[in-house]
């Protein structure tokens, strides 16, 4: 199990509230059982029972990682007890990263494409913007056919 020092991932992270976030989601996922449970039932219970997997538990909660070639860097990396692997993109504010020159697809699109069993957005204010390919796309995990809401997860 990857230890967490928050104060050693973070303290670098100050003026980006995004990914300082996103540390403090993942310790607490790996750090306190009951809201693993909770957090991995409400994102994920009823996708899962959809796909006939296990009642969902996350055995792993990786932050930026990077998939080598492919210009994508999701904030959570969540490997589940069962090893499916679901990706979790958070956002406060800001608006969805576009994509590049090389690529001009935008980043959920993008991660869409990577060798994972589903994709969770969460943000703060419902999104405008979200392309109709991904709220659409089997492997986007969505609440009543929308992104996440942070205040869905306050409970």
């Amino acid at each position: 199990m990857k230890s967490f020092n928050l104060f050693l991932n973070t303290r670098k992270l100050t003026s980006s509230r995004e990914d300082h976030l996103t540390e403090f989601l993942a310790a607490m996922i790996m750090m306190n059982e009951q809201f693993n449970s909770d957090f991995s039932k409400l994102l994920l219970g009823e996708y899962a029972f959809r796909h006939g997997w296990e009642t969902p538990f996350i055995s792993v909660a990786e932050t930026q990682v990077s998939y080598p070639g492919t210009n994508c860097c999701p904030d959570m990396r969540l490997t589940l007890s069962d090893g499916h692997v679901i990706l979790c993109e958070n956002k406060i504010e800001a608006p969805e990263t576009p994509g590049s020159s090389t690529d001009p697809r935008g980043q959920l699109l993008r991660y869409l494409d990577l060798p994972i069993d589903g994709l969770i957005y969460i943000r703060a204010t419902p999104s405008r913007s979200l392309a109709p390919q991904v709220r659409e796309h089997p492997l986007f995990i969505s609440c009543d056919g929308h992104h996440f809401l942070w205040r869905d997860i306050y409970p």
